[in-house]
Parts: structure tokens; sequence; C-alpha cells
């Protein structure tokens, strides 16, 4: 394969989609490393500017079925010249605020319920299902846990600022949220309807006993 080959020409058979057309532009692909025992694929692709993680899955879950992979992995790199400066709201306990505001103090998520009301939590984020619907508006979706429970955070955005903003969150990253706890007769359980959302730090606990733990 040439060192870099323009994405549709490599996945022709994706060429006729309009909205992945749309996410993936002028991407080049770099390499592609099969696993046929495990029927997956890597994918290296350069994008002119920089894509969403939610985007990024949707490309490799449009690549798997057509190939009959059962997983494909996209390894996105960018030009450093063309990656946006991301202005994000800062203060200085290290909070970062992706959207909306995060206010009131936090509850362990084990203890929500139907009743909780409006409610902050903290915790880490293992899982984002987040997608486009086809009329452009975005669904934000993630599972995140504080490991005395786990919720479903989930949203309906149309407009297009936040949902730049919403897109920014990943699976591995620790976030606080805040909104009212519903509950969903999609996902058959409790979520929170998010009016608020902010990047931490993630903190590790320190073993200062004299004696380690082993």
């Amino acid at each position: 394969m040439p060192p870099e080959v323009a994405f549709f020409d490599m996945f022709s058979c994706l060429g006729g989609e309009p909205a992945l057309r749309s996410m993936v532009g002028e991407a080049t692909v770099v390499n592609a490393t099969v696993d046929r025992a495990n029927a997956a694929m890597d994918v290296t692709v350069r994008f002119k500017s920089t894509v969403p993680p939610v985007y990024i899955n949707q490309i490799a879950e449009a690549i798997a079925p057509a190939y009959g992979l059962r997983r494909v992995t996209i390894i996105p790199i960018y030009d450093v010249a063309s990656m946006p400066k991301v202005r994000r709201e800062s203060s200085k306990d290290g909070v970062k605020t992706i959207f909306g505001k995060v206010t009131g103090k936090t509850v362990p998520i084990g203890s929500l319920s139907i009743e909780s009301g409006r409610v902050t939590v903290e915790g880490d984020v293992f899982s984002v299902t987040s997608r486009v619907t086809k009329n452009g508006a975005y669904i934000l979706t993630f599972d995140m846990t504080d490991y005395t429970g786990s919720i479903r955070v989930s949203k309906f955005i149309r407009e297009e600022i936040l949902k730049k903003q919403a897109a920014s969150i990943a699976a591995g990253m620790r976030v606080k949220v805040t909104g009212m706890v519903i509950n969903s007769r999609y996902d058959g359980d409790i979520v929170i309807d998010p009016t608020g959302a902010a990047e931490t730090k993630k903190e590790y606990r320190r073993d200062t006993a004299e004696q380690k733990r082993v």
C-alpha cells in the first residue's frame, strides 16, 4: 500500500454514504493492519481537521460490517497546524468546563433514585455511545461510575456550539455532571439529563502506610 491513500479509495464501498463522507472529508489512510484470526483491523487515518471521538467511533462502526470484521479501531492523526485551540473555562481546582454550569455538592451515584431530583455527581466515564441523528441533532450518551454505582448521562442536543463541546467527552475522562435524575423509557432505568458537565483531575489514592499493602 502507498504511504497514504485517500480514505474512500481504500474503503470505496462506503463512498455512497453522505453522512460518513461529511465526517471523513479529505482524510487519508496512513496504515491498515488486519488481524485475520480475530477479524479485527487497526486503521491509522490522517484527518485535515480534528474529529470528535464519537465520529471516530461511527466511522469504525461503518467499516466493520462492510468488511465482515468484528472490530475496527481508528487511530486518528492530525497535522499540528490544523488543530484548533480549544478554549475552556478553568478554575483553580483544575476543573475545565465542557458545557453549561456544574454546581452543588456531589452525591454518591449509588444513592440516586427517581426521587433525587437535581444532583451533581462525579466519576469516571467508561463508555460513550453518543451519536448524530439523520437530521443533524446530537444525542449525548455516556456511562460514568464513582464505584458506589453507575449512571447513564443522556441529552438530546440541537445547538451547534453545545454539540461540539459535548462531543469532546470520551471514555477514561473524569467528569462532574449536574442535571436532573429522570426515568428513561429508552433505557428502562433512571438517567441524568445534564445541564452542565466539566472535566476534573483524576485523584490517585496514595498508600502512606509504613507497611505497604500487597
